[in-house]
């Protein structure tokens, strides 16, 4: 019988603790998500939001407000970018960063499900990995396409776990890891996000994919959660506290000797009200 301080000690004990401190955590709903360390599918959400200045826009399950600020940018003074998120804390946060009375900035408490905002008022409107943690997820892309106007775009990014690889000197241990996730997984995957959209009533729907690659474990374990992963595999008995040990000693040396490679697929769709 593992007990949970082994767990812990095999698991994190070679790299050390695996999780982002407060500040680079973002929440969703109230859960916590890694901070990306992939700007490109995050690039490729802002341009496909078609943002001109003095548009409007929100950003659903804004967190500290980071992409609520690029998007600020792009609509200048004379625009608008509402962040919705409902943790308060994370609202505390980007409030706090708004240093200007007239900022083009607003940060406000709602759900995917109930933003509080007006029908048809707003221009576009993005939501970044918040459908993969909804039970309903068509349920909120009708509130998406709600609160945005006739010829107003909405634009969704989420990950799909079964693109997710990894190359280490286990290959064994390896498989079973990522089969480990798969099957613990809730949510939607990336490759059903043309399909949610048009379901929605939205037109015109277009998907790009960004795959990112890293070579780093320490990177990919915050990118991916490979530390949490392999600690909840132990705890429900799929991994021995052994076998947790030997993957993670293997995959830190493969990183030390640049053979190390781990990549996930990001999938962003984005359509037009009509």
């Amino acid at each position: 019988m593992n007990s949970p301080e082994l767990v812990q000690k095999v698991v994190v004990g070679r790299l050390g603790p695996m999780h982002y401190e407060p500040a680079n955590v973002a929440y969703v709903g109230g859960a916590p998500v890694h901070e990306d360390p992939v700007r490109e599918h995050r690039e490729a959400s802002f341009d496909l939001l078609q943002l001109w200045p003095g548009a409007r826009a929100v950003d659903v399950g804004c967190g500290v407000g980071d992409d609520a600020v690029e998007m600020a940018a792009r609509v200048g003074a004379y625009g608008l970018v509402v962040g919705v998120d409902q943790n308060r804390e994370m609202l505390a946060h980007a409030r706090a960063r708004v240093d200007h009375p007239n900022a083009p900035l607003d940060f406000r408490e709602g759900s995917p499900h109930a933003l509080g905002l007006p029908d048809a008022s707003f221009d576009a409107l993005r939501a970044d990995r918040v459908l993969q943690r909804l039970p309903n997820p068509g349920a909120a892309l009708a509130e998406f396409s709600r609160v945005v106007r006739t010829g107003g775009r909405v634009v969704v990014s989420e990950p799909d776990l079964d693109t997710v690889l990894l190359d280490t000197s286990e290959p064994e241990l390896t498989a079973r890891l990522l089969d480990y996730q798969r099957q613990r997984s809730v949510g939607i995957p990336g490759r059903r996000l043309r399909r949610l959209l048009a379901d929605a009533g939205l037109h015109d729907v277009e998907v790009l994919a960004h795959t990112q690659v890293e070579t780093e474990l320490l990177i990919a374990d915050r990118m991916l959660g490979l530390s949490e992963i392999m600690q909840a595999a132990v705890t429900a008995g799929t991994f021995s506290a052994i076998e947790a040990l030997r993957w993670r000693v293997a995959a830190g040396r493969d990183s030390a000797c640049k053979h190390f490679m781990a990549a996930i697929t990001v999938f962003t769709a984005a359509g037009t009200r009509v």
